[in-house]
């Protein structure tokens, strides 16, 4: 929850789904809703995001409701010159 700020309506996602499969399931969507206020867990907060996505037809026997797994919504990009740059210069996670 502490990285929702940089997350948007409209962007891409990535979810992985490696249930009980021989390689893993990836799908792409995009967002369509965040949450404007968080959800209290017993571990912490957390946003509910929804995204939508198009599933091909030899995917969808993979595909089942209750499914768990991973995702990945990229929210910042630099080259890899001033990733090392910050490192050294201890800018932290900018």
């Amino acid at each position: 929850s502490t990285q929702i700020s940089g997350m948007k309506v409209g962007q891409k996602v990535r979810f992985t789904v490696q249930q009980n499969l021989p390689q893993p399931e990836i799908l792409t969507g995009i967002i369509n809703q965040i949450d404007s206020a968080p959800t209290a867990f017993k571990e912490g907060n957390a946003y509910k995001v929804s995204a939508t996505t198009t599933i091909n037809a030899k995917d969808l026997p993979n595909i089942r409701y209750g499914l768990q797994g991973k995702t990945v919504t990229i929210i910042g990009k630099k080259t890899y010159f001033n990733y090392f740059l910050d490192k050294i210069m201890g800018r932290g996670n900018q």
